[in-house]
């Protein structure tokens, strides 16, 4: 726990709990939920990360965020769910 008074209040980059390191890889998180269609959970799980901070991090990024529920077969091919996505 970090003592947070009235100048460190929220979580940006003069928060003690910001992470430079992750930020530095916003491109990467967001080529993976845009273009490789990965989940907020699974970017998360493979970074280490809350699932809020990839969120911040795609918000930040001006990322449109997928609704939550797929409707789609899962077998369909990455072009055709983007078709069909757009």
């Amino acid at each position: 726990m970090v003592e947070c008074g009235v100048s460190w209040v929220g979580s940006g980059e003069a928060h003690p709990s910001y992470d430079f390191e992750i930020r530095k890889k916003s491109k990467d998180i967001k080529k993976l939920y845009v273009e490789k269609l990965w989940s907020i959970q699974k970017i998360a799980k493979k970074f280490d990360k809350s699932c809020n901070t990839i969120k911040r991090i795609l918000f930040n990024e001006n990322v449109e965020f997928r609704k939550k529920t797929i409707l789609q077969p899962l077998w369909l091919k990455t072009d055709e769910i983007l078709k069909k996505y757009n």
